[in-house]
């Protein structure tokens, strides 16, 4: 696979952890032979400025037009950040924002009618009129490289946030108060970006920080937790970094319980059934260690014994795994007997693998998560369609009806779509997944502030348990956030088979079931 291959892979949706320790050296890297293939879409920071477009203030302070890291563009230093932090949203640093914000305690809740939530002081970003949150929208090496890679423009992305802000406001607000963003276009190449990012948003005073996949499943996101801000999130959570760094994640759905969705969901659905000399294989990256251990015990309880279990490790590379791994899993399974293939965060794999196995005359029946396995199914980077024929995957989310005869849609996307419409905007069946999870993100932290006991960032996840469960939009799924811990969705699953006849995914059970205990 080429480079730029590997790079557009990725680049749709960031879905492997292994991505999380890449170094800045091998994002330029990358970047750099993009450029060289793609002429004109330049390894340079993004030369949208991050101002709030009228909503979140003027251009002015640290919000230069040469991006929101300053002048010094995305791979400056820490002082960098700090000359940048001075934004759109006010405070010079986070010691001014948080004396300011105390003084203005009292100023934050005057006038509040009964039953809006309370402002402790020392809390940055609220007054008694508005809420100022950060959205980081998805930059990859300008503005032009995000069109090629499969991922809308970072103003196109700004319009779905607009649109859904000016619904919330003029509907109330969260809180009793308007949603006031300030945008920063980020690059989730540059790891050292991310983090600066972080640290900027930290300093600029804001309440809280949306992501459209920028941060994706980087660790960088944990910057906003260690610094108490309530990080929205547009991917998913491992259950280990929801724990960590409780109860400042929030996400749309969560691996752990898809994944024991997945391997129930195929035990229940017959996937494991096959005859005794035939053989289950499971490739797989190890970043997550625990839960790859949770897999093999799910495999076992599921009525496969390890003597009919083969597996593959991928390790936990920077990037990719290597064509070597990629050749050496296939021949294994092919000279072991495997006839089915599960896996566990091979999404930025998949094609690469299915190609090989194709070459070889492999052709085992795949059942997966959705771990994007739908989103990546179409373009020039899809798996080999002729290996995923009739191959099922358990799905979180609604991915996939958008191809299915008869679907309708739910009654958040209809809300989603409606507000969109009366916008100028498509409908989501017709956008990048992004558009829809800006409707369900956006309704988390309306709910979460809604039901929370006191307006701060660490009552957040309690207003959410509160709230039990909201309507989400496609691409995501029903949620029920009453559990311990919760802070995503994720709860409910259901089914989608590979039909070679469309090249598509189609949902062959239309009915959520509830996560398996």
């Amino acid at each position: 696979m080429r480079p730029f291959q590997e790079f557009r892979l990725w680049a749709r949706r960031a879905p492997a952890p292994e991505r999380i320790s890449a170094t800045v050296a091998t994002v330029l890297v990358i970047a750099l032979v993009v450029w060289l293939l793609v002429p004109g879409s330049g390894p340079k920071s993004t030369n949208l400025a991050a101002t709030g477009g009228g909503i979140g203030g003027e251009a002015g302070g640290g919000a230069e037009a040469n991006g929101a890291t300053g002048a010094a563009g995305a791979g400056a230093a820490a002082g960098g950040a700090a000359a940048g932090a001075t934004g759109t949203t006010g405070p010079a640093g986070a010691a001014a924002g948080k004396t300011g914000a105390a003084a203005a305690a009292g100023g934050a809740n005057a006038g509040l009618a009964p039953g809006c939530p309370q402002v402790p002081a020392g809390v940055p970003g609220v007054s008694a009129s508005q809420i100022k949150i950060a959205v980081t929208l998805t930059n990859i090496v300008g503005p032009a490289a995000n069109s090629l890679f499969g991922i809308a423009s970072p103003d196109e992305q700004k319009t779905w946030y607009e649109a859904q802000i000016d619904d919330l406001n003029k509907n109330g607000g969260v809180g009793c108060r308007k949603i006031v963003p300030t945008y920063y276009p980020t690059n989730p190449t540059d790891q050292n970006e991310l983090q600066q990012r972080c640290l900027q948003i930290v300093q600029s005073g804001v309440f809280a920080e949306v992501d459209n996949g920028s941060y994706a499943i980087y660790p960088q996101k944990h910057c906003f937790a260690q610094h108490q801000m309530a990080f929205f999130g547009g991917y998913m959570l491992f259950r280990s970094e929801i724990d960590s760094f409780y109860p400042y994640l929030f996400n749309i759905t969560e691996f752990d319980s898809l994944d024991h969705n997945t391997v129930f969901g195929l035990r229940d659905r017959g996937f494991f059934n096959f005859p005794a000399k035939e053989k289950l294989g499971f490739i797989y990256r190890d970043c997550d260690k625990p839960l790859v251990d949770k897999w093999m015990g799910w495999i076992q309880q599921a009525g496969i014994p390890s003597s009919r279990l083969v597996t593959y490790d991928f390790g936990c590379p920077q990037v990719f795994a290597s064509p070597n791994d990629i050749q050496a899993a296939v021949l294994k399974f092919q000279s072991n007997g495997v006839t089915h293939v599960t896996g566990h965060n091979i999404v930025g794999d998949l094609a690469n693998f299915t190609n090989v196995a194709a070459q070889q005359n492999f052709k085992p029946l795949y059942g997966l998560p959705d771990e994007s396995m739908i989103d990546i199914a179409y373009g020039s980077q899809a798996p080999n369609p002729n290996e995923m024929a009739n191959a099922i995957t358990i799905a979180p989310g609604r991915s996939g009806e958008e191809h299915t005869p008869g679907s309708v849609p739910s009654p958040g996307t209809a809300k989603c779509n409606a507000i969109y419409a009366a916008h100028g905007i498509k409908p989501t069946y017709q956008l990048a997944p992004g558009a829809g999870y800006v409707c369900t993100q956006l309704w988390m932290f309306q709910a979460a502030i809604n039901n929370a006991p006191a307006l701060h960032g660490a009552a957040l996840a309690a207003g959410l348990q509160r709230a039990r469960s909201i309507q989400s939009s496609y691409p995501a799924g029903p949620n029920d956030y009453s559990g311990l811990r919760q802070t995503t969705g994720g709860q409910f699953w259901r089914v989608a088979e590979f039909h070679l006849a469309c090249k598509c995914w189609q949902i062959i059970d239309p009915n959520f079931h509830p996560s398996y205990p």
